[in-house]
């Protein structure tokens, strides 16, 4: 999808945007019934393949994320990598390149309970795909800061040296992604529904922008014959799927990664009767680029 920061904007909708007034939207690809596990074994910097907990389907060639078990300053040590080779039983995958950092998968035992604790693995690729363009002319390379990210600061969340929310070198854009809204002229009257699976968005969600995310229900009312289901979000510029005033969504099973802002946004507190489970949210940036 294309579009830019000085795009003729349609009343409500913006630019670079599916948006819908009255009517149906159905995206469909093809059902990854993993979308996301974890670690079955820790795995070390170094090491090239990993073993799930679950038989998975995914493919040579897929992009994964492998997600951080550090510390709460261990943001950049999310992994991005790429199938090489999978065991025929789904359980084992060789990774395309070798791992940066450790990531752990164990086992505690609490009186008569056992806890786990495992880092997740997801799947980025989907075989539909929704992406905005990039403009070339807003590319840059943002260098890492001098200074590591820190968490540790008295009465902070955070303390970085050189811009917020920035975890390493960086390549810089407008932030102007690709957006879908959902927006009926009146709620409650039925007049639109949408059903969104096993569906790709990357470089979604406009910043600075009020509203535009990369999924979003908008003053909708019941939307019991709608759903959000084993989509993969990431690299969005402003949260991943937002419901706002909406009430009987079904959103299950979806991965988002590398997200500024919150990630499953209710908007006003009057949501009521949604469904969110089984999700998986990994590296949720703070930011201070969205109204």
């Amino acid at each position: 999808m294309h579009g830019n920061v000085r795009c003729a904007e349609m009343p409500v909708y913006g630019c670079k945007v599916i948006g819908i007034r009255e009517g149906m939207l159905d995206i469909h690809g093809q059902p990854v019934p993993v979308t996301w596990t974890h670690l079955a074994h820790t795995v070390l910097a170094g090491d090239s393949s990993i073993t799930l907990t679950q038989p998975v389907t995914w493919k040579v060639g897929d992009e994964i994320v492998i997600a951080t078990t550090g510390d709460r300053s261990s943001m950049g040590q999310n992994e991005e990598n790429y199938i090489a080779a999978i065991t025929s039983d789904g359980y084992t995958i060789t990774l395309q390149n070798q791992l940066k950092y450790r990531h752990i998968s164990t086992l505690h035992s609490c009186g008569d309970k056992t806890m786990e604790t495992r880092g997740e693995v997801a799947l980025l690729t989907r075989n539909v795909l929704i992406r905005g363009s990039v403009n070339a002319q807003s590319v840059s390379t943002l260098p890492a800061c001098e200074e590591e990210y820190n968490s540790g600061a008295a009465f902070s969340d955070s303390l970085q040296t050189c811009f917020s929310g920035k975890f390493g070198e960086e390549i810089g854009t407008d932030e102007f992604g690709a957006t879908i809204i959902i927006s009926p002229e009146y709620k409650d009257q039925g007049l639109v529904e949408a059903r969104i699976s096993y569906t790709e968005l990357t470089n979604v969600g406009q910043a600075f922008r009020v509203g535009r995310y990369p999924v979003h229900f908008h003053i909708t009312g019941n939307m019991n014959t709608s759903y959000v289901r084993g989509n993969a979000v990431h690299k969005s510029y402003n949260r991943a799927f937002t419901l706002h005033d909406t009430s009987h969504v079904l959103v299950e099973h979806n991965v988002a990664y590398n997200v500024m802002g919150l990630t499953f946004f209710l908007e006003d507190g009057v949501e009521m009767h949604n469904t969110l489970q089984y999700n998986l949210a990994i590296f949720t940036r703070m930011s201070n680029s969205l109204l």
